[in-house]
């Protein structure tokens, strides 16, 4: 059985690193972003949390709709989006994955034990997973289990490990992944 996972996502991040999401309309890609999550969120049986910045925002704005899944939540004004999504890590005991490029973020959220993943790499996740989906290969979710994320990728090794683990699978330990070496 797959696990539920809590993804953070740092969302003017991921929009800016996306290219159908790039856009002069902000609002139109905040929309389109939180569409994209909540397919994604529906179809892995994920809990996704979009943080944006919420500095620019007009003061009566809230996202158009609600969304299976997927929740919005923007910082205060004035504040940045960043402190928020590693405040979020550090409240769910690095009980996550958190998706951005930002390197002070990523670096905040790894001290708080958090998965961390940049925005490309989810974006091949993603993908991933709606061809598994297309393809009849998505499995039950496991609400009760806890996520055991392996360390953040910092190698070929890392990457393939934590692309399982996002997929859904638990990684070998260090010490299980010795053991299965020829």
């Amino acid at each position: 059985m797959r696990r539920r996972r809590t993804i953070l996502v740092d969302g003017y991040n991921l929009i800016g690193a996306t290219r159908g999401l790039r856009a002069h309309d902000l609002e139109r890609a905040r929309e389109a972003l939180l569409d994209r999550m909540s397919t994604y969120a529906r179809a892995r049986g994920h809990e996704v949390v979009v943080v944006f910045d919420g500095a620019d925002l007009p003061v009566d704005y809230y996202p158009r709709k609600g969304r299976v899944g997927v929740r919005a939540v923007f910082s205060e004004p004035g504040e940045k989006a960043d402190p928020v999504l590693v405040a979020e890590a550090r409240r769910r005991q690095g009980r996550c994955v958190v998706v951005t490029d930002d390197r002070e973020v990523r670096r905040g959220c790894d001290e708080a034990g958090a998965v961390t993943l940049g925005c490309e790499e989810f974006e091949r996740v993603m993908r991933r997973a709606g061809a598994e989906d297309r393809e009849g290969l998505g499995a039950p979710v496991d609400e009760a289990a806890s996520p055991e994320p392996p360390a953040p990728p910092t190698s070929a090794e890392d990457l393939r490990a934590w692309e399982r683990f996002v997929a859904g699978v638990k990684p070998l330990t260090g010490r299980e992944r010795r053991q299965t070496r020829p």
